[in-house]
């Protein structure tokens, strides 16, 4: 009989995938020369029934060199995990550091991440699994549109807090009114400019012709809006 007609798999321990035959005869060579240094865990929420929570590979590997008895977590190191805390983070930051993934396992493995937790962020997830989270986004769209996960309006993210799944967007400003103005404004400028020109050029003909004179066009350009010091003042009437 196997140690798995005897202890319960729990789902989490499902999300890596098990060693190849070479992989596991390896890691029982192994374990008979150096003994087993990382104990397996059991997941204790059911006292009554604990299941593996990490280290299906590691008891395959004992049974392989036929040093496991039954019941299974006899005369073998173990630690019981009570049921506090997330078990799929406890199954992740155990095994991402010491298995190596290839790119269809990582795509794998956060498929049955999101499906495990569906209100977890993309963001949470991605730095369990040591992923971009445009990646978990992206994974995320594909199980919603298969109906494999349910579309969730929070989630919760890397620091605990429940947040809306979707922010909204902030109503795009519409400077138009601005711009127009400021054009409207510059073609007033301009003109303004051009009379004010257009009327020391004046003022320099009549002054040339009848200095005296001069005066009379004042009232003219004052309707315009400009304000010199004084009619003439743009000139140079001092005597030569």
């Amino acid at each position: 009989m196997s140690w798995r007609d005897h202890l319960p798999i729990h789902p989490a321990a499902e999300l890596f995938p098990l060693m190849s035959k070479d992989e596991l005869r390896e890691l029982a060579d192994d374990i008979g020369k150096h003994g087993l240094h990382e104990p397996i865990t059991l997941d204790a929420e059911d006292l009554d029934r604990p299941s593996v929570l990490d280290g299906r590979n590691r008891l395959d590997a004992l049974e392989l060199l036929g040093r496991l008895k039954m019941p299974a977590t006899g005369g073998i190191p173990y630690r019981r995990r009570l049921g506090t805390g997330d078990p799929y983070a406890y199954v992740i930051s155990k095994n991402i550091h010491r298995r190596h993934l290839t790119s269809e396992q990582k795509r794998e493995l956060i498929a049955k991440v999101l499906k495990a937790r569906p209100e977890a962020s993309d963001r949470q997830i991605a730095k369990q699994v040591k992923a971009d989270h445009k990646t978990v986004g992206k994974a995320r769209k594909r199980l919603v549109s298969r109906g494999e996960i349910p579309h969730v309006e929070t989630r919760t993210d890397t620091k605990g807090r429940v947040q809306p799944a979707h922010r909204s967007r902030k109503k795009a400003l519409n400077f138009e009114p601005i711009a127009q103005s400021v054009v409207e404004v510059a073609i007033e400028e301009t003109d303004e400019e051009r009379h004010r020109k257009e009327c020391v050029a004046l003022f320099q003909k009549v002054h040339d012709a009848q200095q005296e004179r001069a005066q009379w066009l004042w009232p003219v350009c004052n309707a315009k809006r400009f304000y010199p010091l004084g009619p003439l003042s743009l000139l140079d009437t001092s005597e030569k």
